[in-house]
């Protein structure tokens, strides 16, 4: 990525690799604002995750959707990083807020978990049909 003409704040090593070795195809095309937003991404997962994440292209496509208001539709396999795809547009924009259904406790639980990890508040509310009461507010 063209570091001339977007601000890097610091990063991991793994990061700033990840970010390097992101298809030419995927950054070309993109302004400067959605560039400097896919490396403010970078560098605030790689803060919140202690280096431990950097976002795929998948990802950072539904970024860029989400920062423009579209509607984003993600279909990939189990642990293909569907959360995260959701989840950066609000470390960007932390006055926003996301909403997602999921018919799973368990995914419901895990969205909770890592809203909390990474900064961001979150809500749910968990099968009331069954007198489960628990309301998660971060």
């Amino acid at each position: 990525m063209d570091r001339e003409a977007v601000s890097v704040s610091p990063m991991s090593l793994a990061a700033l690799d990840a970010l390097e070795n992101l298809p030419t195809d995927f950054i070309e095309p993109l302004h400067l604002s959605q560039r400097q937003n896919i490396v403010d991404s970078f560098a605030r997962l790689d803060f919140l995750t202690e280096g431990t994440k950097q976002p795929k292209p998948f990802q950072l496509e539904c970024l860029i959707s989400l920062l423009a208001s579209r509607h984003v539709v993600v279909r990939a396999a189990t642990g293909a990083g569907k959360t995260l795809a959701m989840i950066l547009p609000l470390l960007l924009s932390p006055d926003k807020i996301a909403i997602t259904i999921t018919p799973l406790k368990l995914l419901q639980k895990d969205h909770v978990r890592l809203t909390r990890k990474i900064q961001i508040m979150s809500l749910t509310f968990l099968d009331l049909s069954v007198g489960q009461h628990l309301y998660l507010w971060d």
